[in-house]
């Protein structure tokens, strides 16, 4: 099972992920939001907050962070009107950042049919809607290029949070998605000192 699939995936050996991701595709109008849609925007948070952090840190010239040591600053919410937070995200936004996850998770190891079968059937238990599985089963078949997802970011911020959507789906101890990530780096600009923040900030909450 990918790394993708095991974010989805429910039950005692779920990843921590699980419940965040597919709340993302719940809950951010790709379809209805779970019960309890409290942990609806986890994902969304995550991904800002994440990107927002290792961005900011990356313009201060401060190091990276190591390995297992998420920074209380991580919990604290982006600023309004930096790009970062939720109320900047819209539904393009989020639509894009799914896309983003799919096709980083692709890069890294194909998403197989059973397994691509297996995650929609969750999905569809879980209350999403026909027109949106569609969507989803579209970008399994055919997880958006780097070219694609590059066409669509209008903001730094966004980029850096497409590259932060893409990474946080991989499964950090395989190197299959490299040269996906180094790919979509270039295309959306972002330094190799950025993308090293953003990737110790990912490594930093087990990702």
């Amino acid at each position: 099972m990918t790394h993708l699939g095991k974010l989805f995936t429910d039950g005692p050996n779920a990843s921590a992920g699980a419940t965040r991701l597919r709340a993302l595709i719940l809950g951010t109008g790709v379809g209805p939001p779970p019960a309890g849609s409290a942990v609806e925007l986890d994902t969304l948070a995550l991904v800002g907050r994440l990107a927002y952090c290792a961005y900011r840190d990356y313009q201060q010239g401060r190091p990276t962070w190591g390995t297992g040591t998420a920074q209380a600053s991580m919990l604290l919410s982006p600023p309004g009107g930096s790009g970062f937070e939720l109320g900047a995200v819209t539904h393009a936004t989020a639509i894009l950042l799914i896309r983003a996850m799919i096709a980083g998770a692709d890069a890294a190891g194909p998403i197989g049919s059973v397994e691509r079968q297996d995650l929609l059937k969750r999905l569809r238990h879980a209350g999403l809607e026909g027109g949106a599985r569609h969507f989803l089963g579209c970008e399994f078949d055919k997880p958006a290029s780097v070219a694609e997802l590059a066409r669509a970011v209008r903001s730094p911020a966004e980029g850096a949070q497409v590259f932060t959507a893409a990474r946080i789906a991989m499964d950090p101890v395989r190197s299959d998605g490299r040269a996906f990530l180094v790919a979509l780096a270039a295309r959306l600009g972002i330094s190799n000192r950025l993308a090293a923040h953003i990737n110790a900030a990912a490594r930093s909450t087990g990702r």
